[in-house]
């Protein structure tokens, strides 16, 4: 096992320059020019974060810490080359003909992933530079100079994207503000995906979507084009001294799990080894979201093992919560008591890989309830208001008992840990010996709920965006015996609606329409939240789950659940 280097203190004068160019930062993307921008409220756009960047920072050690709205994310990289993240050039150098990186769409700041406030800084910051107002229609900046805002995936759609590139006297020319929606307040990226050949369904066609009056459709109707959050790049597993797997933290990757399910026909065969489907993730991504002009030849496959062996050495986690320490380190990176283990340094060493059993959702009678998160114990004798929240809330989530009538194919499940079952992580882990992640269907990609009964409010996405969304209806194959298990949405149903059909596009499998991965739940400030960034923010998102899961907190213990969250 590799051995854990020691905690890097950057030096002192760096310590300045960042916050030099923190400071720089703030005046130059105001929290009003990021809250407004394209008039969105801050409840859409969250207030910018002190630093920046798509691209690393010079002289980033491998432990360094990113202020946000409630603290500092922690980014900790297990390699004590203090120049590491910029030697890793495949992960932050252009491979593709556009300009992206892998960092412009999985950012340090946001813990490798993404979020729709970096979208706005980098549109408020390209046009600020030149004195343009987005927020007001008919102008026009250099956003779309930016490798982040690009027509083909970028956008809604190519014609808006391209439309926003004409001069704002012409006709046909469209508001960047419209045409990137997608990107400034849900931080989605479009994703286009063929039915699988011989689905158990067939694709019946489409509603379009509508924003601001304007319809979107897909570029090609006999594909399905879904919007789909970026997951983050960091928290995936650790590595052994010669860089072969030892843990995998996070199960299948992707959304709908296409880079790491094996099958035969329709069945579940295996899942691939967590570093061979980040290998063909990161073929697949300079291809497509790079636009790779060629095919991905061998001088490739050297930079995609040098970026997956970076990423997979790359931890984050929330530090600091606006004066408490969440990995209790002062200000040099001693321990201070009692030892709680959040923070990145400590992710690798609290994830416990030792596990008897884990509950599985998919019995229908549940199982004993498994404590997953036990970053906080060490307060449990604590006086201290904010840690005590914390600490309820850790036990709130290890512990509430739920009733899962509204997810598909799940009747009984123990706690939130039941699906959010990896130690001090939150992935899913397998279920059935197969390692297999069953993927959930939570309702987030449709209006309808198990009975076919409309559902509105928290039940459902946000209803603003599903009517943004294209909505596809599929087919059930004439006579094909479904059954979905127990409370399985589209056991008795042959046509259902969804804006992303998610697993089902990998396993074209008709029980498997709408359910997406577990994702991690550590350094969870970039939202908002869900594949398709309909849960704005982190209390909305738990109050979802009231809904879906049939408990209801009071005040105190939704305002603790959250604050354990953001501790994460």
């Amino acid at each position: 096992m590799t051995k854990k280097p020691e905690r890097f203190q950057p030096f002192k004068a760096l310590n300045i320059i960042n916050c030099l160019l923190a400071l720089q930062l703030s005046m130059w993307v105001s929290e009003a020019a990021v809250g407004g921008v394209c008039g969105l409220s801050n409840d859409f756009v969250n207030p910018p974060m002190a630093n920046d960047d798509s691209q690393p920072p010079v002289g980033l050690f491998n432990l360094q810490e990113f202020p946000n709205e409630v603290g500092k994310l922690g980014v900790f990289h297990v390699s004590t080359d203090s120049d590491v993240f910029i030697k890793s050039s495949s992960f932050f150098s252009n491979l593709g003909t556009n300009q992206r990186t892998c960092g412009t769409c999985h950012l340090l700041k946001a813990a490798g992933g993404f979020d729709a406030s970096s979208a706005a800084q980098q549109f408020v910051r390209f046009n600020d530079a030149n004195n343009v107002d987005n927020s007001i229609p008919g102008q026009r900046g250099t956003s779309l100079l930016d490798p982040l805002f690009r027509p083909f995936d970028g956008s809604w759609t190519v014609a808006l994207g391209q439309a926003s590139l004409l001069n704002k006297n012409d006709p046909d020319y469209i508001d960047p503000c419209i045409a990137y929606n997608n990107l400034i307040q849900y931080g989605l990226i479009k994703v286009i995906r063929d039915i699988p050949p011989g689905a158990q369904f067939t694709l019946a066609g489409y509603l379009p979507g509508v924003v601001s009056g304007i319809e979107i459709s897909p570029e090609d109707p006999a594909k399905v084009t879904v919007y789909r959050r970026p997951l983050p790049a960091a928290n995936l597993g650790r590595l052994n001294d010669d860089e072969t797997l030892a843990q995998d933290f996070t199960g299948p990757v992707m959304w709908d799990m296409r880079e790491s399910v094996n099958l035969e026909g329709f069945t579940f065969v295996a899942r691939k080894p967590l570093k061979d489907a980040l290998l063909q993730q990161f073929e697949d991504a300079t291809l497509g979201h790079a636009q790779l002009d060629g095919t991905f030849r061998s001088y490739y496959t050297d930079n995609a093992i040098d970026g997956v062996n970076f990423e997979m050495g790359l931890f984050s986690a929330q530090n600091s919560l606006k004066g408490l320490r969440t990995d209790e380190a002062d200000e040099n990176n001693n321990k201070i008591g009692p030892f709680a283990s959040g923070g990145a340094y400590n992710v690798e060493d609290s994830f416990l890989a030792a596990r008897v059993t884990a509950p599985d959702p998919l019995s229908t009678t549940g199982r004993t309830i498994t404590k997953v998160f036990d970053l906080f114990d060490a307060w449990a004798t604590s006086t201290d208001k904010k840690k005590k929240a914390i600490l309820d809330g850790q036990e709130l989530f290890n512990g509430t008992k739920l009733l899962a009538t509204k997810v598909a194919g799940v009747k009984v499940v123990a706690g939130c840990q039941t699906c959010h079952s990896r130690n001090n992580i939150g992935s899913s882990i397998g279920f059935g010996g197969t390692g297999r992640d069953p993927g959930f269907n939570i309702g987030i990609s449709s209006n309808t709920g198990p009975s076919g009964a409309t559902l509105t409010g928290s039940q459902s996405l946000d209803p603003a965006l599903f009517e943004k969304l294209i909505k596809y209806t599929l087919n059930k194959t004439d006579g094909l015996p479904v059954n979905c298990g127990a409370n399985g949405r589209l056991s008795n149903r042959i046509t259902w609606v969804t804006t992303d059909p998610g697993l089902a596009l990998t396993t074209g499998l008709w029980c498997d329409i709408d359910k997406k991965k577990t994702p991690r739940l550590r350094g969870l400030h970039r939202q908002p939240y869900f594949a398709n960034g309909s849960g704005t923010n982190l209390r909305r998102t738990v109050e979802l789950y009231q809904g879906l899961l049939n408990v209801r907190f009071t005040s105190t213990e939704l305002d603790n659940l959250v604050a354990f969250l953001e501790a994460l």
